[in-house]
């Protein structure tokens, strides 16, 4: 091996390495916001991006506005319990996930209740499609009140393998009183 041979099989082995240092310089700043807003990778499967999905739902609350709002007497309880619920955010963000969710639910059923008195319809998704159907929401809260419903399914079921951040389970909360109170109605516990 002469010395050009041997100049030759060192820049061929430091080019690619080259090239990957540059693009990762370049492309610095998209590429920490795109890792920034990834909670979880799976190789050959779906995940759902926890952080990406309550964005998604937040920007839709911003287009949404309510097109039936029932009296909204705020009680005194939903001061103790959205307490609890960042309480136990510190503790287990999943758990929060769910009280936020039953929260959600309880108003769903009572706006339902309240339009009509026939009781509640067993499962969420059918009450957020009837909701809709009888134009007491829009399009957009239907759409926020699903994210929500399939975010609470994934903390809950454990398609979500590493623990959820305390933020993200206070950024459910905020958008899941959102919808109680777009929905209108205050839980009675």
């Amino acid at each position: 091996m002469n010395t050009l041979e041997f100049i030759s099989s060192i820049i061929k082995s430091i080019a690619w390495p080259s090239v990957i240092i540059v693009i990762i310089i370049t492309l610095r700043k998209p590429l920490q916001k795109l890792l920034y807003n990834i909670n979880k990778v799976t190789y050959s499967n779906v995940a759902i991006e926890f952080t990406e999905e309550l964005e998604a739902a937040k920007q839709n609350l911003e287009k949404a506005k309510p097109v039936f709002t029932l009296n909204n007497n705020q009680d005194k309880s939903f001061n103790k319990r959205e307490n609890e619920i960042i309480e136990v955010a510190k503790i287990s963000p999943s758990a929060s996930i769910t009280m936020s969710w039953l929260m959600v639910e309880e108003a769903i059923n009572q706006t339902i209740n309240h339009e009509f008195q026939d009781g509640e319809i067993e499962a969420p998704l059918q009450s957020i499609q009837f909701l809709k159907e009888q134009g007491i929401i829009s399009s957009e809260i239907e759409v926020i009140l699903n994210k929500l419903r399939r975010l609470r399914n994934s903390a809950v079921h454990g398609n979500l393998n590493e623990k959820l951040p305390y933020s993200a389970a206070i950024e459910y909360f905020g958008l899941a009183k959102n919808m109680k109170d777009i929905l209108g109605s205050d839980p009675e516990k």
